[in-house]
């Protein structure tokens, strides 16, 4: 490529431009977005870093590409809307920013990492990473409501976006994994289990912002709201596993007795248990004498109704 001088206006490296970028898909994070940039132009991210001047910490573009780098970027590209920084690609920065400490992005150890969800990549005309995928409390699939997937089923290999997984390779190349080449399209066994309520809610939460042209201004409450929703329903389930322990333990105390009478001796009667318990315990008689004297006469009765019965079949006709 050469640069021609425009009355002096503009050095070489001003003149630089990022010719292949394309357009963000719809939900796509920062970090995908830079490689598929990476990508397109067979850049590594030591290289991308060398033109805008600027390198995040631990190679993070989802939270820490901001003001002039971004504004560098933005001038070296001629397709992306300034207006989707404040939108869908910016929210993981912004979140981030606003609750450090609360607002947790996915890690593995200090490597920025993503799950995934396989059908979205089978899907995919272009593989690429949607921004909730980041968010460490988003275990669901907002499309096709299954579990995202963590770590490769060939190699055990997490999903690491600190270095460009597209150099000498197709923008194809991105749903599969960096270390083995596996597909990550198929379903796999790593999803886990998790709380469905808390991932409808956190979804209802986001809507706003997942949408085709989710270019809103992030709200400065959103990182508090997702902060107290995911402690609302931890704390409730540690409140639940520890109202069952004590139940368990108060029962395993009490004596267990059958609820027993006159009528427990009628025909199709049922015996019925004075508490609803799923483990079995020793049950025990324990009758007043007014129960006692219950339990005789039906027995009496009994008796006599069957003294009867075999008398009128021994009867000849």
């Amino acid at each position: 490529m050469s640069f021609a001088s425009n009355a002096g206006m503009e050095s070489p490296k001003e003149a630089f431009r990022l010719w292949a970028a394309k357009p963000r898909l719809a939900g796509e994070s920062s970090a995908s977005w830079i490689q598929r940039l990476c990508g397109d132009h067979q850049y590594s991210i030591k290289v991308l870093g060398q033109l805008l001047d600027y390198r995040p910490t631990r190679g993070d573009w989802d939270r820490g590409l901001d003001g002039e780098p971004w504004e560098r970027l933005l001038r070296l590209v001629t397709v992306l809307d300034r207006r989707d920084w404040y939108g869908e690609m910016g929210l993981l920065r912004v979140m981030h920013e606003r609750g450090k400490r609360i607002c947790h992005l996915r890690m593995v150890g200090v490597k920025p990492a993503y799950r995934w969800c396989p059908t979205c990549f089978a899907e995919d005309k272009t593989p690429y990473l949607r921004w909730y995928w980041r968010l460490d409390s988003i275990r669901e699939c907002w499309v096709h409501q299954i579990p995202l997937c963590e770590w490769c089923d060939v190699c055990g290999e997490a999903f690491l976006v600190h270095r460009a997984r597209l150099v000498g390779k197709s923008a194809s190349m991105l749903s599969e994994c960096s270390t083995c080449g596996a597909s990550l399209t198929s379903p796999m066994a790593n999803g886990g289990s998790y709380d469905r309520l808390l991932q409808r809610k956190l979804k209802t939460l986001f809507d706003p912002w997942w949408s085709v042209a989710g270019t809103c201004r992030v709200d400065s409450s959103l990182a508090v709201m997702y902060h107290f929703s995911v402690l609302d329903r931890h704390q409730l389930a540690m409140a639940r596993v520890e109202a069952n322990v004590v139940r368990r333990d108060e029962l395993l105390k009490q004596e267990k007795f059958w609820v027993l009478g006159a009528n427990c001796f009628r025909e199709d009667a049922t015996l019925h248990v004075d508490k609803d318990v799923t483990f079995r315990a020793p049950w025990q008689w324990n009758l007043d004498p007014g129960s006692r004297l219950a339990v005789a006469a039906a027995l009496r009765s009994i008796r006599i109704e069957r003294r009867t019965n075999k008398s009128k079949l021994e009867v000849p006709s």
